[in-house]
């Protein structure tokens, strides 16, 4: 078996660890806390999506299979990262994006960019410079962690626009940049996020939107996990 296969295997563990894990002391599951906590700023309950499209798609091949929940989870994941920072082996946290030699985490450079706006002295509008060669940097990172379940996403963003109004109405967000890319031709989902992310809020806004709505997704879809979930002893046994 080639180490690419092997590591696709082993994420699928943990990931299937991140969705049922069961020990609350162990450090797996404390890890997993990030991945499964769901956005939602009215209520601590989890978000499950009712639209009746939910039955239609859920556990079929041309909606959410098992290939298309491990790329709901890996990229809820990856959003996670870059959300609220990663954990070290020593179960320290640290932020995920670099500025000046220092690993940031995202609320630090939402704040930061604010106050080197404010400010009109050389040195300061030097840093925001950089700065925001480091957002043009992040922007890119998103395109491309996301563009793999951005294109299976494709030609169904119609019958999204449905299930996202949904989470949007429950989640109590306000700004919601995926009821705009959900309206955006096929092709033009990555170039849109150039445009219109010009700051680190916008950004933030971004990631919390899809790390929620990917976990709502999740969350909706029993029979897609249980694909998911058979596809991972099936490959378990195997190795």
């Amino acid at each position: 078996m080639n180490n690419k296969i092997v590591s696709v295997l082993v994420f699928c563990f943990f990931a299937s660890l991140f969705i049922n894990a069961k020990n609350k002391d162990t450090q797996v599951e404390k890890c997993a806390q990030s991945v499964v906590n769901v956005v939602d700023k009215k209520s601590s309950e989890p978000i499950i999506l009712k639209n009746p499209l939910m039955g239609l798609i859920d556990g079929k091949s041309f909606g959410i299979n098992a290939n298309t929940f491990f790329l709901i989870v890996k990229s809820r994941h990856e959003v996670r990262k870059r959300l609220v920072g990663v954990f070290l082996a020593d179960k320290t946290k640290v932020g995920f994006y670099v500025f000046e030699g220092k690993k940031c985490f995202l609320p630090e450079l939402v704040d930061l960019e604010s106050e080197l706006e404010l400010k009109e002295d050389a040195a300061s509008k030097a840093k925001l410079v950089e700065l925001y060669k480091l957002l043009n940097w992040a922007k890119e990172d998103f395109i491309n962690f996301t563009s793999e379940y951005m294109d299976s996403a494709k030609g169904m963003k119609g019958a999204l626009l449905g299930i996202m109004k949904e989470f949007h109405e429950k989640s109590g967000l306000g700004e919601f940049f995926l009821l705009d890319w959900v309206k955006i031709p096929d092709g033009g989902e990555m170039e849109s996020v150039r445009k219109n992310v010009v700051t680190f809020g916008n950004l933030q806004t971004l990631l919390t939107e899809m790390a929620g709505f990917l976990e709502a997704m999740a969350r909706s879809c029993p029979k897609g996990e249980a694909l998911f979930n058979k596809m991972l002893e099936a490959a378990k046994h195997k190795a």
